[in-house]
């Protein structure tokens, strides 16, 4: 031990031999265990890295094997429903981003003959934009599930996830295209490869979805007409939940107009 008044080394004892002062190891066990806290945090924070690296390699390589063969998806397993929901999220985003990219860059060019160049807010209109995508991707996937559910398919929530969100990582490259497309003004290029992915990711997906896993599954029921019966319906669902939203904008738009 060490005084800290005078300086004086000693073996053992409460109190220095030369000046008499207390000595106390207070000090040393919370230095002690302030390092061990902080070996402890980074040791920690090394391991939710090191988690995050491995799950993302895992996610990259699974997303590749999608990508080359994505009746694959088809097979994933409840295991995997957090990489159908991140493919999901990014399909979503993806598709926000494309529409947002094009309307700004038109609007920066309309604005640019009147006044100085500006951008569009982005959460104002690209979470509008994430909303509807969002129902598209809702009302597709709960069809999906309950004629799957009519059907008797062995398909639990957690696994349906799992494979329509796999099944969409293919169309993230298209959007990943569009947002390209986009942020150049192409309007024809852009609105056709959105187009394309929408009409793909929310309507044929789930109607391939439903006879890939009855033809398996239920052989003796006629599958043809289940499957047509789900782009179907979700072509109604969709009209009806657009054609209520045109609607409360077109009263919005009114009632603006109105106050003037």
């Amino acid at each position: 031990m060490k005084c800290t008044n005078c300086g004086n080394e000693q073996s053992s004892g409460k109190f220095c031999g030369v000046c008499g002062s207390s000595l106390s190891t207070e000090g040393n066990s919370n230095s002690e265990v302030a390092a061990t806290h902080v070996s402890g945090v980074n040791e920690n924070a090394s391991l939710s890295m090191d988690k995050v690296k491995q799950f993302s390699g895992e996610y990259g390589q699974t997303s590749l094997d999608f990508l080359k063969r994505p009746v694959s998806a088809l097979q994933a397993t409840e295991a995997s429903v957090v990489q159908g929901l991140i493919s999901l999220f990014l399909y979503m985003v993806t598709f926000t981003l494309s529409i947002y990219f094009l309307v700004n860059t038109l609007f920066k060019q309309a604005s640019g003959f009147f006044m100085e160049s500006q951008s569009l807010p982005f959460f104002a209109v690209g979470s509008r934009i994430f909303v509807v995508s969002l129902i598209g991707i809702a009302v597709s996937f709960a069809v999906l599930f309950i004629v799957s559910k009519f059907l008797n398919l062995t398909l639990s929530l957690r696994s349906g996830i799992a494979q329509y969100g796999g099944v969409l990582i293919p169309f993230v490259g298209v959007n990943l295209l569009a947002i390209v497309f986009g942020l150049s003004g192409a309007i024809v290029l852009t609105v056709t490869t959105l187009s394309i992915s929408a009409f793909f990711a929310l309507l044929i997906v789930p109607t391939l979805f439903i006879y890939h896993h009855g033809i398996t599954k239920m052989p003796e029921k006629n599958i043809f007409y289940w499957s047509t019966g789900t782009s179907l319906s979700i072509l109604i669902i969709s009209y009806l939940i657009i054609r209520g939203m045109a609607v409360n904008t077109l009263r919005d738009i009114e009632s603006f107009l109105n106050f003037f």
